[in-house]
């Protein structure tokens, strides 16, 4: 699964960020927010993105390069 949503990527057992497609981080969630700017950055500007910006599903498409891309493993 790829998501910026904080609900999503709190259940999730292993989170890995991505930037310009290599593993930057990994880890849980709450963790990755306090040790990671860039994952913190990109997930805080999920939280304050202006209403009809994700899918239902909490997901986001588009981006620039250089842009973090999340994706979370539940089991």
């Amino acid at each position: 699964m790829t998501s910026t949503s904080p609900l999503l990527l709190d259940h999730a057992d292993r989170v890995l960020y991505l930037v310009d497609g290599k593993v930057a981080a990994s880890g849980r969630h709450r963790v990755l927010l306090e040790t990671e700017p860039g994952y913190r950055a990109l997930v805080a500007r999920d939280m304050e993105a202006p209403q009809g910006t994700q899918d239902p599903q909490g997901t986001r498409s588009g981006g620039g390069a250089g842009d973090g891309t999340v994706e979370g493993a539940v089991r």
